[in-house]
């Protein structure tokens, strides 16, 4: 019997995740397995719709289980989030394929790029660009750049590089389970418009928050439980509550909260600006 993994946030639920789950069942997989990011999501932020209704969407999408992943993965590096979600449907027992959107279908370049990424020279660099506060993937690709060019060309696409780190979860945690690239189909992760029907859910998102026409591009089973509870903007005051009373060794105990970073951050908290506009301030180069 073929089980079928697949690791989403679902926030919210649409088209493409839609598509990805038909493929499972196309490629023969009898049941479906679902990892999702429960109220936290990996930027950080508070998810749109609570977990129960995500993971309604999920089993009216398509899904048999939807399990929920931990938000000391859920909003970890795409590392730590790769690794957490593998673990965690390695330790059911019986997923025997993990599908999961990717730029290219190419299961040996993809995991030549991981490698590649593993290295110890790719880690010191990359240790080194988060310290002087890059995003994760604008850090990865300096990293890649400077040690292989062919594989920072692969991980260039954001779905190649969790895709990458799927893989290198798999040799770690659960070498039984097979890996099943599926190409991105539609709008690209960090694209802000539809193409074919498909967009990402950032730009979906987007389109709630503007009051724009959002609902084609959500399964209509899904769309009653697709409708924002929170936005990130919602927490500014309770966040700067708290960022007003921590110092910047506090800080500093957070998971890749450098002293620099955390010297920003002060530097910008009695302003009292929104999750948003703090979030823009303290960020060094995308």
């Amino acid at each position: 019997m073929r089980i079928a993994g697949i690791i989403a946030e679902y926030n919210p639920f649409h088209r493409g995740h839609a598509y990805l789950l038909e493929q499972a069942r196309r490629a023969g997989a009898q049941g479906v397995i679902a990892v999702m990011s429960g109220s936290f999501v990996q930027r950080g932020e508070p998810a749109a719709a609570d977990k129960v209704k995500r993971t309604a969407a999920a089993l009216l999408g398509g899904a048999d289980l939807v399990l929920e992943l931990p938000p000391e993965a859920a909003t970890g590096s795409a590392q730590r989030f790769a690794g957490g979600a593998v673990s965690l449907l390695a330790a059911c027992g019986c997923v025997t394929d993990l599908f999961f959107g990717a730029e290219t279908e190419s299961v040996e370049a993809l995991e030549k790029a991981g490698a590649a990424a593993g290295s110890p020279a790719f880690e010191a660099i990359l240790r080194e660009g988060l310290r002087q506060g890059l995003s994760y993937p604008a850090a990865s690709g300096r990293a890649l750049e400077r040690t292989d060019p062919a594989a920072a060309g692969i991980l260039e696409g954001p779905n190649n590089l969790l895709a990458a780190e799927y893989l290198r979860a798999l040799r770690r945690e659960a070498r039984q389970i097979r890996p099943r690239p599926v190409l991105r189909m539609g709008a690209g992760h960090r694209d802000q418009a539809a193409a074919g029907g498909i967009a990402s859910a950032g730009a979906i998102r987007e389109i709630m928050r503007r009051g724009g026409d959002w609902e084609s591009l959500v399964p209509e089973v899904s769309r009653p439980f697709a409708v924002p509870d929170l936005w990130p903007d919602d927490c500014s005051a309770a966040l700067s509550a708290v960022l007003l009373r921590c110092s910047r060794a506090q800080l500093c105990d957070y998971e890749d909260v450098s002293d620099d970073l955390a010297g920003r951050i002060l530097a910008h908290a009695p302003y009292l600006m929104s999750f948003t506009e703090l979030a823009q301030a303290v960020q060094t180069r995308a």
